[in-house]
């Protein structure tokens, strides 16, 4: 069979038009003594087959891993008009098209791999940005002052479990971990597979989880705000400049989602699904941190991370009909007097 990736090309030249921009791929056909392969572009989400353009093509016995061909962004600009232009959008994938990769084996075997882009100059858009941080980017982004120079940084998470801050003009803020990520810990259930083929050999990286938005405040009282995420069942507290405030990170409880509670109708999981809420629940002055976790509990924790009195708090809707069953009530009882036993203080 033959087979494609991709690593997506970043446009963020402005205009579009101005700097060519190489397409960076792999290309192979592992079981076959050769292969070629064929880069095409498209305007459009959806385009169909007719309406792609090869760009590059090539060929070979062994696999090609990096540039394959170069973008000619003016010419797809010319397919999109107001592109180049930077005339706004009246619908969002108005400056969309479609690059695909074709592999076909000496077998004639096609394996095929296709990534939209978007090609707009932004007339707005400022020096240094955007970023390709190569993962998901869903988190919302934040902005602080972490090392109280009056300066806003901005603070960025993503789905590959790394927390980067960056300054105004693009740069890595240096404060933060040196102008470097801060990478969460492999998480268990990832790292029960470091001894398979494709991790150990060295082909599949593994996995560090994935933050969900950070929120910013004050926990220990020095006037500066910390960094507060969420990844998998744990949260993190970092100070401004990346290292963990002491007592973190802290992880919900995993029996509450204990196989033994799950039905079908009773989908509970160890993680949390929220991102952290900071309020000073118990009136210290100082701010707790809140997170609603999919085992149906909110929990709550003080700035030394210790839970606070009385949670987490089990969920359950009034007007929901039926009862847990009592082997399920009789282990909750259990799970509660343990939790209440294990109260701090």
């Amino acid at each position: 069979m033959a087979g494609s990736t991709w690593r997506t090309p970043s446009l963020e030249s402005a205009p579009v038009t101005s700097h060519p921009k190489q397409a960076s791929s792999f290309a192979s056909a592992q079981r076959a003594t050769s292969f070629v392969y064929q880069l095409e572009y498209a305007p459009g989400l959806e385009p169909l087959d007719s309406q792609f353009v090869s760009f590059a093509s090539g060929g070979g016995t062994a696999g090609k891993n990096g540039q394959l061909g170069t973008l000619p962004l003016a010419e797809i600009a010319s397919h999109l008009p107001g592109a180049a232009q930077g005339i706004p959008p009246t619908d969002p994938y108005q400056y969309a098209f479609t690059v695909r990769l074709r592999v076909i084996d000496n077998l004639g075997n096609l394996g095929e791999d296709r990534k939209t882009l978007f090609a707009y100059h932004d007339p707005t858009l400022h020096a240094g940005w955007p970023k390709f941080i190569d993962s998901g980017g869903e988190s919302s982004i934040r902005f602080g002052d972490l090392d109280g120079d009056g300066v806003q940084a901005i603070i960025t998470a993503n789905s590959s479990g790394e927390i980067a801050v960056w300054n105004a003009d693009g740069t890595p803020f240096t404060y933060f971990n040196g102008g470097h990520p801060f990478v969460a810990p492999v998480p268990a259930n990832v790292t029960d597979h470091l001894g398979t083929a494709g991790i150990a050999g060295g082909q599949v990286q593994p996995g560090h989880g994935g933050f969900t938005t950070p929120a910013l405040g004050d926990l220990d009282g020095d006037g500066l705000p910390e960094i507060v995420v969420n990844n998998g069942d744990k949260v993190y507290a970092l100070r401004g400049d990346g290292t963990l405030l002491p007592g973190f990170p802290v992880a919900i409880n995993p029996a509450f989602s204990a196989p033994a509670l799950r039905s079908k109708t009773n989908h509970v999981k160890t993680g949390i699904f929220s991102s952290a809420v900071l309020a000073d629940l118990d009136e210290d002055g100082r701010l707790d941190i809140v997170v609603a976790a999919m085992d149906q509990r909110v929990y709550a924790w003080n700035a030394n991370g210790q839970l606070l009195t009385g949670w987490p708090v089990f969920l359950r809707d009034r007007h929901r009909r039926g009862r847990p069953s009592r082997r399920r009530r009789a282990h909750e009882r259990d799970l509660q007097g343990r939790s209440a036993r294990a109260q701090p203080g």
